[in-house]
């Protein structure tokens, strides 16, 4: 009796599904069709967002010249320190000025606007200060607060490498965090709680 009753079960189920139309079929109007899926646009990077993406400014060779003139001026500084035997933990904060510059001559697309040149020149100026300044015995950007922009030899390529840290103000913070002045990363803030 029971196999009686299953094969009417199914006998009524493939009867059901053979005429009644599927649930899942086409729509009959154009009103009910599906509509495409809107394509998104291509993913950009914030700058270019609001910005129109232009190809990197060319600097003019006299440009080049104004920049290589003022790395050559650091570089001859940096030689100078050396010879007087400046302090090697010292020496990089003023080396990193000069090896930023050179990189810029060295890919020439990482010039985005024309500002960007004065910018160069701004950063070997703060170099030849900070050159000036230790020749002086002074580096009054060791006890700077705020950001402050640090360079320290790699121990594994021997290259200066740049670090910005931000040194707070308050002297009650300052208790509670040791500052790393040697990290292992570019522009890393490196902290230790003590504990």
């Amino acid at each position: 009796m029971k196999r009686v009753a299953a094969g009417v079960f199914f006998g009524v189920s493939v009867y059901l599904l053979a005429t009644v139309p599927a649930i899942s079929q086409a729509p009959t109007t154009p009103s009910e069709a599906p509509r495409p899926a809107r394509q998104r646009p291509p993913e950009n990077l914030p700058w270019t967002r609001f910005h129109p993406a232009a190809p990197p400014y060319q600097p003019t060779t006299e440009e080049k010249q104004r920049i290589q003139t003022k790395l050559d001026e650091l570089d001859s500084k940096i030689r100078e320190l050396r010879s007087q035997k400046t302090n090697d933990d010292l020496l990089p904060d003023v080396e990193i000025y000069g090896e930023a510059a050179r990189w810029k001559l060295t890919y020439p697309e990482e010039f985005f606007r024309q500002r960007s040149v004065d910018d160069t020149i701004a950063v070997l100026d703060q170099g030849l200060a900070r050159a000036a300044q230790l020749k002086d015995g002074k580096s009054p950007w060791t006890t700077q607060k705020g950001r402050v922009v640090r360079g320290f030899r790699s121990a594994l390529d021997g290259t200066v490498q740049p670090v910005r840290i931000t040194v707070p103000d308050d002297s009650t913070v300052r208790d509670r965090f040791h500052w790393i002045s040697r990290c292992t990363g570019v522009s890393r803030v490196c902290m230790k709680s003590r504990l």
